[in-house]
């Protein structure tokens, strides 16, 4: 039921959709970068990236950033698109000035933790902490916050708070969450064969899946997600749920 939702609500927000594309014009640079490499149509920084000279590390926090701001630009867009779809409350009058307000909190939060991990994935293992261990940390710590941007637009939460929602809601559908991270995965691993599969005939894999993950795999699942948030809200509930007829009273009293 909520994936034949997200789905509807995808192709209903086809021109939103259709921006993850430009993206692309990032993935150029990450390609040539000896500091990031695409695999499986996502973007990897290596994390030596620390390590590596001044010019070096500037020049990938600014692509990474400018690659960041459009990304959470794109992210507002479509999380808001389903917030409008979904909800009975008209928000267009206040659309313009909210997008700039959200997407800049989406920017600080996807750049700080990009940061904060990058940092972790440098320092953690000279203190003797396996790289393996710490990229789990990082892991468990960002399917914890697979919520935030739909915290962050829904609830139209400040940055903390919406960080404490996503956690919570999170620990309170595990079942939706798990739905959603098994769903990721295994589009991740059919993308892998995807890859693999063009890389033998055509040599452009690490340019065709970035291209799939971009148009589909991204919006979709955060479309999934808007859509199984908002499905907290008992006003969403009742507007999608099929409403049985009642039955027609057999015998009237009369006092």
């Amino acid at each position: 039921m909520v994936f034949r939702e997200s789905l509807k609500q995808y192709l209903e927000n086809y021109k939103t959709v259709l921006g993850f594309a430009l993206l692309l014009v990032f993935v150029l640079f990450f390609v040539l970068s000896q500091n990031f490499f695409v695999s499986s149509g996502s973007i990897f920084a290596d994390f030596n990236i620390i390590k590596s000279g001044a010019i070096d590390v500037a020049l990938a926090l600014i692509a990474i950033a400018i690659f960041e701001f459009f990304y959470s630009i794109l992210i507002t867009l479509i999380v808001f698109a389903v917030r409008k779809n979904m909800s009975k409350v008209r928000v267009q009058y206040y659309l313009s000035e909210k997008i700039q307000k959200f997407s800049f909190k989406l920017f600080i939060f996807f750049f700080s933790f990009t940061i904060v991990a990058l940092a972790l994935q440098a320092f953690l293992p000279l203190a003797g902490i396996p790289i393996a261990v710490v990229n789990l940390i990082i892991l468990i710590a960002s399917l914890l916050l697979i919520f935030f941007p739909q915290a962050a637009v829904i609830d139209e939460s400040g940055i903390r708070s919406s960080i404490i929602s996503s956690i919570e809601f999170f620990m309170a559908h595990l079942k939706e969450s798990a739905q959603i991270i098994i769903a990721g995965a295994l589009m991740l691993i059919v993308l892998g064969i995807v890859e693999f599969a063009l890389d033998q005939v055509f040599f452009a894999g690490n340019f065709i899946t970035p291209l799939i993950s971009l148009v589909f795999i991204i919006p979709f699942l955060e479309i999934v997600k808007s859509v199984i948030y908002m499905h907290k809200f008992e006003l969403v509930k009742s507007v999608h749920k099929e409403i049985k007829p009642k039955a027609a009273p057999t015998s009237v009293n009369v006092n």
